[in-house]
């Protein structure tokens, strides 16, 4: 039974270390996807950031489980699963914000892009309206007219005079592009903390036995 469990622990050190490379792949993959818009987003990008650093920090954390498993050293145990224990309760804290962030989102992101619409020129609404294929505010093309303003190149993919501007309004693109990203990330993080969660649980049983077989040892040695 404890070499089993012992094994199932050297297995969960190879799981933290692949969930690592998934936690900065999808952390890093839509913290890039985001960062061109963050003034839209206002200040709503932490949580791809909080899945690379915690994806980060499982690698040393699984070089502290390998020899305390190694030398079958429970302290190392106990610390290893304390540690693991406050980064999952940093996932559930990235994953709970990614999906509320999801409810607020869009009014932030109309506030942005109807105050950026009188000055477009150079602005972070120009470069989504290249960028996302969009045009405008709420009312698309519209907001421009509605505000005696010509609709700028941005807006049209090969000029307004020909083809004419994006359908789409920009609000609409941000917004579902924010919430296809909080999506993935609290997914992930949902996902793998699931995991480390049962690693905890197996971390802790495997550090209990080699506790009671250590005092046990010291009992009979008394």
């Amino acid at each position: 039974m404890q070499s089993a469990l012992k094994k199932a622990v050297g297995v969960f050190a190879a799981v933290l270390l692949m969930s690592a490379v998934a936690m900065i792949a999808v952390g890093s993959h839509w913290h890039g996807r985001l960062s061109p818009y963050s003034n839209f987003f206002t200040g709503r990008l932490g949580t791809p950031i909080i899945l690379i650093v915690m994806g980060v920090l499982s690698f040393p954390l699984a070089m502290l489980l390998v020899p305390g498993l190694r030398r079958d050293n429970y302290r190392a145990l106990y610390m290893f699963a304390g540690i693991l224990s406050c980064m999952i309760a940093c996932e559930i804290a990235a994953a709970v914000a990614s999906f509320e962030y999801r409810h607020v989102i869009g009014a932030a992101v109309r506030s942005v892009v109807v105050r950026d619409l009188d000055g477009c020129r150079g602005t972070g609404l120009e470069f989504a309206q290249r960028t996302l294929a969009c045009c405008g505010g709420p009312n698309g093309s519209h907001d421009y007219r509605a505000r005696g303003l010509a609709i700028p190149p941005s807006c049209c993919p090969r000029g307004c005079q020909g083809y004419g501007a994006h359908r789409a309004s920009c609000d609409y693109r941000l917004e579902g592009l924010f919430n296809r990203a909080m999506i993935d990330v609290g997914s992930t993080a949902i996902a793998l903390l699931c995991i480390r969660f049962m690693g905890v649980l197996l971390v802790c049983w495997q550090a209990h036995r080699l506790a009671t077989d250590n005092a046990l040892i010291y009992t009979v040695n008394q």
